[in-house]
């Protein structure tokens, strides 16, 4: 009754490994990470920049939409995420500049540099900044 035959796992002992396999398996996360922040890049936030470029009259920036902000300083992988508070309208009465809200602060950048996302607020759950 007592005498039950311990099950064996197939997870190899941390004690087995060499400090080679283990290098050899970190620098193969870290290849597949660029590999896919590099597609990432290229694909998605190319298109979207094309996207919001063609698509800026027939869906202007309304208030509350998540947007990416253009830094041209950066990588677009680290361009921020951010909400639009306000639109603030030129002498003609278009939309120009666009007041957003960022983890840090707030930021007052023309609508040529934001991107929309293609989702909508009400489609997203995103904590209130």
């Amino acid at each position: 009754m007592f005498l039950q035959e311990i099950e064996t796992s197939d997870v190899t002992d941390i004690d087995c490994l060499d400090h080679q396999e283990i290098n050899k398996r970190i620098r193969h996360v870290q290849t597949i990470r660029e590999q896919l922040r590099k597609r990432f890049r290229i694909e998605y936030l190319g298109q979207l920049r094309e996207q919001t470029q063609c698509h800026r009259k027939s869906r202007p920036l309304t208030v509350g939409e998540v947007v990416v902000v253009e830094n041209s300083l950066t990588n677009r992988t680290l361009w921020s995420l951010t909400r639009v508070i306000q639109l603030i309208p030129g002498k003609d009465g278009h939309i120009r500049v666009a007041r957003v809200k960022t983890e840090t602060g707030e930021l007052v950048r023309p609508v040529q540099r934001l991107y929309n996302l293609e989702l909508q607020e009400q489609e997203i759950n995103l904590p209130k900044i």
